[in-house]
C-alpha cells in the first residue's frame, strides 16, 4: 500500500524503508553498520552493572516484572518496551557510545535495544533481517536530524538525539516487522508525536542515560502498531502546524528536502563517529586546558556545572569563530594553557584524529576487547566478535541474543550477583 503522499519527504521516506533491500546497500555500509553495532554492544556490557544501571533494573522490574526480552549482561527478562529502555541505558551508561557529528544522535543506543526487543518478540528475525533493520535505523536518525540543523536544536535546550531517535527506532523495527509503505507512514506518524528530551539532564541527573531509552521504548510500539493498522499522524514532517518539524523547528527554518535527498545514493552512516574514549563527542579534540567551542558544543558541555568545576583548571569557552564555519566546525578546538611563571601556550587544533579517524575493523574490535576485558569471559569475547562480523549468516538473530545476554562482570564495583557465585 502506498504511503499518503509518495512525492512528499514522509512519503519518500516511507517507501524507501518498505522497499529496502540487503542488495540495495552497499557493501562498505553493511560493514560500517556491524562495526557500529559491536561497539555498540561493547557499551552496552561494560555499563549494564554500573551503579545506575543497577538502580534502573530494579525500578523497573518492580513495575514491568519478568519476562522473556533479554536485558544485557544480567540472565534475566522483561517486556518489550521495558528491555529496550534498559539495554538503551547500559550503552548511554559510560558516554563510550557512538555519535553523528551533524545530526546529533547515538545510533547504536537506539538501533540495538528496539532491535532485539523486536526479534525476542517475534522469535523470527535473521541475521540479515536484523542488519537491514539496523541500516535503516542508523541512516534515519541523523537525516531528521539534518532536518532540525541538529546542533542547533542543542543550543535551545533540546537533547538532539532523543527528538530524532524515536524515528530511528520504529524505522528499524519495522524492517523486521515487514511493514509496507503506508504502515511506516503510520509508524513515523506514532514515532514523532512521542519525541522529547531537555539537556538540563546532563547536570546530574541519571536519567541522561535513559532518554535516548525513552526513545527506543517509544518508537518500538509505533512499529508494532502500524502492523495492526493503527494509523499514525500523516506526513508527519510536513505540516506548518502541528507537524513535527514546525514544531521542534519553530523559528529555526528546518529543512524539509534533507529527510529524504539523496535515499540510497548518500549514507549518513558513513558521517557515523566511534569514541576513542569516554567523553562527550563534540569535545573529543580536547583534553586539557583552556577550551574553546562552537555554540552548539559549547551549550551542551562547555558551561560550568557547579562548584566542582567552577574550582577545575579546565574552563570551557565559547569561540564564536567556530560557529562561522558551520555545523561541521563544531568540533574544532582552541587550546590555551596557563602555566605558573606566566608563560602562556596556544594551540588550534581543525578537525581533531580523535574525530576523524576512520571506523576501521581493528579499531572497533579492539576498543570491544578492551572494555569487555575482565567482565566477559574470552571464548565470549570471540564469539560475540564473530557472530556480528558475519551477521548475515546468523540463521536467526537468537544466537547473538543467547551470547550477549548471561550476566556480566561489573566494570568498577563489587557485583551482587557473583558474589553469590554466579559464573560468566
Amino acid at each position: 500500500m502506498l504511503p499518503t503522499d509518495p512525492t512528499g519527504p514522509t512519503g519518500q521516506l516511507a517507501s524507501w524503508l518498505a522497499g529496502l533491500t540487503t542488495a540495495q546497500v552497499p557493501q562498505q555500509v553493511r560493514e560500517k553498520t556491524k562495526l557500529l553495532m559491536l561497539d555498540g554492544l561493547a557499551c552496552a556490557l561494560v555499563g549494564a552493572w554500573l551503579l545506575w544501571s543497577a538502580t534502573a533494573v530494579d525500578a523497573i522490574l518492580r513495575l514491568e516484572g519478568c519476562g522473556t526480552n533479554p536485558i544485557i549482561g544480567w540472565n534475566r527478562g522483561t517486556t518489550a518496551p521495558a528491555a529496550a529502555m534498559l539495554n538503551s541505558s547500559f550503552i548511554q551508561g559510560f558516554e563510550l557510545d557512538d555519535f553523528h557529528p551533524v545530526g546529533p544522535i547515538h545510533g547504536a543506543s537506539i538501533v540495538l535495544p528496539s532491535l532485539l526487543a523486536c526479534a525476542s518478540q517475534i522469535g523470527m528475525a535473521s541475521g540479515e533481517h536484523f542488519l537491514l533493520g539496523a541500516v535503516a535505523g542508523f541512516e534515519v536518525g541523523p537525516r531528521v536530524g539534518l532536518a532540525l540543523h541538529g546542533a542547533e536544536m542543542l543550543s535551545r535546550g533540546w537533547h538532539s538525539g532523543t527528538v530524532f531517535a524515536t524515528f530511528a527506532a520504529a524505522a528499524a523495527v519495522g524492517v523486521p516487522l515487514q511493514l509496507n509503505a503506508s504502515q511506516f507512514e503510520d509508524a513515523l506518524g506514532m514515532a514523532g508525536t512521542q519525541s522529547s528530551g531537555l539537556t538540563g539532564a546532563r547536570f546530574g541527573a541519571m536519567c541522561k542515560r535513559m532518554q535516548h531509552g525513552f526513545a527506543a521504548r517509544n518508537g518500538l510500539p509505533a512499529a508494532f502498531l502500524a502492523t495492526a493498522g493503527y494509523t499514525g499522524i500523516k506526513k508527519v514532517f510536513e505540516p506548518q502546524h502541528g507537524g513535527f518539524l514546525s514544531v521542534f523547528g519553530e523559528a529555526n527554518s528546518p529543512d524539509l528536502s534533507l529527510i529524504s535527498a539523496g535515499l540510497g545514493e548518500r549514507w549518513e552512516i558513513e558521517q557515523i563517529i566511534t569514541k576513542s574514549y569516554a567523553v562527550m563527542g563534540g569535545i573529543l579534540g580536547c583534553d586539557s586546558g583552556w577550551r574553546r567551542h562552537g555554540s552548539a558544543v559549547f551549550a551542551h558541555a562547555g558551561r560550568k556545572r557547579g562548584r566542582m568545576d567552577s574550582d577545575s583548571k579546565i574552563n570551557g569557552r565559547h569561540e564564536t569563530l567556530f560557529d562561522e564555519g558551520g555545523p561541521t566546525a563544531q568540533g574544532n578546538v582552541r587550546v590555551t594553557a596557563h602555566f605558573r611563571d606566566g608563560a602562556r601556550l596556544d594551540s588550534f587544533v581543525f578537525a581533531p584524529k580523535a574525530v576523524t579517524a576512520p571506523v576501521s575493523e581493528d579499531r572497533v574490535v579492539t576498543k570491544f576487547h578492551n572494555l569487555t576485558r575482565g567482565i566477559v569471559e574470552p571464548g565470549r569475547q570471540r564469539a560475540i566478535i564473530r557472530a556480528v562480523l558475519d551477521l548475515e549468516g546468523l540463521r536467526s538473530i537468537s544466537e547473538l541474543i543467547n551470547l550477549v545476554t548471561p550476566v556480566v562482570g561489573g566494570a568498577f564495583d563489587e557485583h551482587p550477583l557473583l558474589s553469590q557465585g554466579e559464573q560468566i
